[in-house]
């Protein structure tokens, strides 16, 4: 939940910036109310200290949407600066045209920029998985099936397989082609095999109980070009087009029960 307290802070970071001058004096003032003004406005300190930690709660919120490695800072700052300096009040009609864009353009602008971040990623992580599969395929002990689906098998385990709907019984380390871990059970945690990603469940078919194998999913048998969002921060932990690779132990298989038709 910290990842959505760094966009609510990131919100209210633009609500502050936004107030204006809080020490600023009404019109009016008398010299002991400026004084009790003055008296209760934060201090130069607290200000530095709470603007460094808008900072960082807006870097947060510039990460989590995707936008650490591109920004342009001194654009970014120019923007900041430009609204803080801009005339009148932000929720009058006609406001924003002092940036001489049309407020409804800034969000087309925005999504259409988005959009080619998005078709870029899914062109490099194709071409990736493309290069990886190419090689992977020549190495000792590794099969592809028709669907596409590479795998090693370490241990073949016994005539028990399990089935298209069957529970598994297993442990599991699953990561991307650069190692990183998206998901791993080191204790013994269990799957029906007609709720996972197409890739696993053939996979897994492959293997006997009490063996051990090594699956390579292509994307298309994985989350395909949508990837997988986390539901918390709203950040990919698996990029569209992503391979996936798994290393799964079977420990047992529980057949699917038939319903009786009565």
């Amino acid at each position: 939940m910290k990842a959505l307290k760094f966009i609510t802070l990131a919100s209210a970071a633009l609500l502050v910036l936004a107030c204006g001058n809080s020490k600023k004096y009404p019109a009016g003032a008398s010299v002991a109310q400026k004084a009790q003004i003055d008296s209760i406005a934060p201090t130069k300190a607290e200000i530095d200290s709470v603007s460094f930690l808008l900072g960082i709660n807006y870097g947060a919120f510039l990460v989590q949407q995707g936008f650490k490695d591109d920004v342009n800072m001194s654009q970014l700052i120019a923007g900041i600066k430009d609204f803080l300096a801009a005339k009148g009040d932000m929720n009058d009609e006609g406001f924003t045209e002092q940036f001489k864009i049309d407020p409804m353009e800034m969000g087309a602008i925005i999504g259409r920029y988005m959009d080619k971040k998005n078709k870029v990623v899914l062109v490099r992580n194709q071409v990736e998985e493309e290069a990886f599969l190419a090689e992977n395929a020549s190495k000792e002990g590794v099969q592809t099936t028709e669907s596409g689906l590479q795998y090693k098998i370490l241990e073949p385990g016994n005539d028990v397989h399990p089935g298209p709907a069957d529970t598994v019984f297993l442990t599991y380390k699953g990561t991307l082609i650069d190692g990183k871990v998206f998901d791993e059970s080191t204790d013994t945690t269990h799957f029906a095999l007609n709720g996972v990603v197409p890739g696993f469940r053939e996979g897994l078919q492959l293997v006997g109980e009490g063996g051990s194998a090594i699956l390579y999913v292509p994307a298309a048998l994985a989350y395909g070009e949508r990837g997988q969002r986390n539901p918390y921060t709203g950040q990919y932990d698996i990029e569209g087009n992503k391979m996936l690779i798994f290393e799964v132990n079977v420990a047992s298989v529980s057949p699917k029960v038939e319903e009786s038709a009565e």
